[in-house]
């Protein structure tokens, strides 16, 4: 079982790596959108997600008018009946839109497939993009996320050792309930702050509903 004193060590952590990366890195910057399933007709995201989209493609205007170099990364691999991914369905919902400014990096299932897992949660997506915080050169990570999860998605990348700017994304209707996220925050504070132990329940859990069978183990 975790404590506070576990958190507080990660937190200090977390919060040191960010600061450096500001400070050396500033010219650059990561955005996270993150995914909302199920998609809608197996192919396009649902009324959630698409708000979250068009706020992220905002911001990745915004910053990209103030001179940063932009990465966007789309979290959410195939669920089992899809006929894309979360992150693919995501990009296609934005070239609609118009699509992106020339030079932006858009990163989705080849990090989101690196591993045999996929991204299949919150947890899952703090995980990439908290790596790839940490092992490339930018200077700030921004989240855009949904109300419910900001808890649980604060705690999660606290543990892979990076603090975002979070964005809080309002939509017309929420999937996920806050009464089934404060279940889902205080099972990641005390028992599994990472949710990637295949072995333990939440990341099996978490995964296997989603996932094509192929991928089940």
């Amino acid at each position: 079982m975790y404590g506070p004193g576990d958190w507080r060590l990660k937190q200090v952590q977390a919060v040191a790596r960010t600061k450096r990366h500001e400070r050396d890195f500033a010219g650059s910057v990561l955005i996270m959108i993150d995914s909302q399933p199920p998609l809608e007709k197996h192919a396009l995201p649902n009324r959630e997600y698409v708000v979250r989209l068009q706020e992220g493609r905002k911001l990745v205007y915004e910053q990209h008018e103030l001179g940063y170099k932009v990465t966007l990364y789309l979290p959410g691999s195939r669920a089992e009946g899809d006929a894309i991914s979360l992150s693919q369905a995501a990009q296609n919902y934005l070239q609609t839109l118009g699509g992106l400014p020339e030079g932006v990096q858009i990163l989705g299932d080849e990090i989101n497939d690196d591993r045999l897992e996929g991204v299949y949660n919150t947890a899952d997506a703090a995980e990439r993009a908290a790596g790839l915080f940490k092992t490339h050169q930018y200077g700030r990570i921004i989240v855009l996320i949904g109300k419910n999860q900001l808890t649980r998605a604060r705690l999660h990348f606290a543990w892979f050792g990076v603090v975002p700017k979070f964005r809080v994304v309002p939509a017309p209707e929420y999937r996920r309930s806050m009464l089934g996220e404060l279940g889902l925050t205080v099972w990641t504070y005390l028992l599994d702050p990472d949710w990637q132990d295949q072995r333990r329940l939440m990341a099996r859990w978490s995964r296997r509903r989603p996932q094509p069978r192929s991928l089940r183990r």
